[in-house]
């Protein structure tokens, strides 16, 4: 993790360094370039900001949507960003990632946008980055190896950490972008709505056409005759164990969402006394295990969860479930491109 965030700043020099040679194009600034304006993630934040660490992100209602490793534009205003890549690990749904990141820019500028992906090895004979080369705004590079480039730098690079950056002609804030609005909790609630009506009428959701923006649809919280029917029906496993319905007294709030385009059901339980959510996901139609901690500190998404509005009954989790657990234990094990999506 760390190779990778000093090959990440290795990169993003260098790219301050190009924005100099070249008066046409602009970089974002971030991380050690940021002094202020470095945000935790708040309920009600909309469009590009820095997170606490100095890094780009796009939120929607707080909730972290993407991260930009690098952002670069000219002067006509088109937008290039950038992934950056140490290893072959984590690939398997990366042209997806590419392909939201590119159309949330396009949609935030309203301008054409290109992606470079920049790794210190030969990514070029993977499936997922065969699929990203075939579009043509799609780009990559291979820089020397990261061991290579680690013998560059000498203590007297990394020694001013606190000097004030020189980058005068060549590099922007976010703040100084002019960005179209969203209101993704209103988009998400119209989201959320439709689902809900859907499963009522036993039809399948018909979605806005900028639906694609939306990560997450929180469904809402359980009530008791809802949660007794989760525990008893279905696998709940946290550390190995089981959750019987009697252990299940012990979470103060059960929360259901949907992650979206993949129509993957979740359940968030809400541990007692302390400001966490326990993430649970589907690994068969009838088992959902632990998958991370969602802690009221770190993000906003926290916050969203304590406000979910409730009204999930029996009947609507017996629909729910039924409508969209299966297709995603069985779309997990399809090949790319054939599981269900919100276009």
């Amino acid at each position: 993790m760390a190779f990778g965030q000093l090959y990440e700043a290795v990169i993003y020099e260098r790219l301050l360094e190009l924005t100099k040679l070249n008066p046409n194009c602009i970089a974002v600034k971030k991380g050690g370039d940021i002094q202020w304006n470095r945000t935790h993630s708040k309920l009600g934040q909309n469009g590009l900001f820095y997170d606490e660490n100095g890094a780009i992100v796009a939120r929607g209602n707080g909730q972290d949507l993407a991260e930009f490793d690098l952002l670069v534009m000219n002067k006509q205003g088109e937008i290039a960003f950038a992934e950056v890549k140490t290893s072959g690990n984590n690939l398997k749904e990366l042209d997806k990632v590419i392909d939201y990141k590119k159309r949330l820019l396009e949609f935030l500028f309203s301008k054409p946008t290109q992606f470079v992906l920049i790794s210190c090895i030969e990514l070029g004979n993977k499936p997922v980055i065969k699929r990203i080369a075939r579009k043509p705004s799609n780009f990559s590079t291979v820089t020397a190896k990261l061991n290579e480039i680690r013998t560059y730098l000498t203590v007297k690079d990394v020694s001013n950490l606190n000097l004030p950056p020189n980058h005068p002609n060549g590099l922007v804030m976010l703040s100084t972008l002019k960005t179209r609005k969203i209101n993704y909790l209103h988009l998400h609630n119209q989201c959320r709505e439709e689902l809900i009506n859907a499963l009522i009428n036993n039809r399948t959701p018909d979605f806005r056409s900028d639906a694609w923006l939306i990560k997450r649809i929180i469904m809402g919280h359980l009530n008791k005759s809802s949660t007794k029917r989760l525990f008893e029906e279905m696998n709940i496993i946290v550390n190995k164990e089981r959750l019987t319905p009697e252990s299940s007294s012990i979470f103060p709030r059960f929360v259901l969402a949907l992650r979206v385009p993949r129509l993957r059901p979740e359940i968030y339980l809400r541990l007692p006394n302390i400001g966490t959510y326990l993430k649970m996901g589907p690994v068969t139609t009838s088992t959902f295990k632990f998958e991370r901690n969602i802690r009221s500190k770190s993000t906003a998404f926290f916050d969203w969860l304590e406000t979910a509005e409730p009204g999930i009954g029996l009947e609507l989790l017996n629909k729910f479930l039924v409508a969209y657990l299966i297709n995603s234990v069985v779309g997990s094990r399809k090949k790319p491109g054939e599981s269900p999506d919100i276009k």
